[in-house]
C-alpha cells in the first residue's frame, strides 16, 4: 500500500501553532484532491465522468492515524453543475456533491445528512445563503441536471430537513441575496426578478423589467 506525506499546521486550543509532518498509508493511490478541516484530512479519488463517486479515506493528522474509508455518490447527471466538494469558510463543515448534496462528518466518514435529486436536484453550495437562524437558502432544480426548472429551498443546516421549497421561473442568473430577515431575492432571467419570503417561502414578487 502506498503512503502519503502530509504537512499540517496544527493549532491546539490555548497553544501556539505547530507544523507536523506525518506519513500515512494511502488506500486511494490515485487520489487527486485533499480536504483539510482542523486536525482532519480526507484524500479523494473521483471515479466516473457522468455519474461520479468519491472514493475517500479519512485521516487524523494529530494522531497520525487513518480513520475510515468511504464511497459516496457526488454527482448523478453529467448535466449537473457545481463543485464536487466544498468547505464552508470559517467552519469545519464540508459538503460533497452537486446533486446529491451531502454534509459529511470528517471524523467518522458518515453522512450527517444528504439531499438526493428528488429532494433538491442539482444543488450548487456556492449559491447558498446562510441565515442567522441556522438555516440555508439553496437554489436547486426539479431533477438532477434539469437546470431549466429551478427552485428555491430553505433547509435546516444541522439536519438537512427541507422546511419549504418554491419553484422559480428564472432559468439563469439566479443568486441569493438576503434583504432583511424575511426576504430572499433571486436574480434576473434577465427580464424578471423574483423574491420569496424566508418564512415560509411564499413568492412575494415576480415582475418583469
Amino acid at each position: 500500500m502506498a503512503s502519503v506525506a502530509l504537512l499540517a499546521l496544527l493549532t491546539p486550543p490555548g497553544h501556539a501553532p505547530r507544523i507536523s509532518q506525518v506519513s500515512l498509508p494511502l488506500a486511494e493511490v490515485d487520489a487527486t484532491r485533499f480536504v483539510f478541516a482542523g486536525d482532519l484530512a480526507v484524500a479523494i479519488r473521483w471515479d466516473g465522468t457522468k455519474t461520479i463517486t468519491a472514493r475517500m479515506q479519512g485521516f487524523d493528522l494529530a494522531a497520525g492515524t487513518a480513520l475510515w474509508r468511504q464511497d459516496l455518490r457526488v454527482q448523478e447527471s453529467e448535466d449537473n453543475h457545481g463543485a464536487l466538494v466544498t468547505r464552508i469558510p470559517g467552519t469545519d463543515r464540508v459538503f460533497f456533491g452537486n446533486g446529491p448534496l451531502t454534509l459529511l462528518d470528517l471524523a467518522t466518514g458518515k453522512p450527517v445528512w444528504s439531499l438526493d435529486c428528488k429532494a433538491g436536484g442539482n444543488l450548487e453550495i456556492a449559491e447558498t445563503t446562510w441565515m442567522r437562524d441556522g438555516t440555508m437558502i439553496a437554489t436547486g432544480t426539479t431533477g438532477c441536471g434539469d437546470r431549466e426548472h429551478r427552485r428555491l429551498l430553505r433547509v435546516n443546516a444541522a439536519t438537512g430537513q427541507v422546511l419549504w421549497q418554491v419553484d422559480v421561473e428564472a432559468a439563469r442568473g439566479i443568486g441569493g441575496r438576503a434583504r432583511g430577515p424575511r426576504l430572499q431575492h433571486l436574480g434576473l432571467d434577465p427580464t424578471r426578478r423574483h423574491a420569496a419570503e424566508h418564512h415560509p417561502g411564499r413568492r412575494q414578487a415576480g415582475h418583469r423589467h
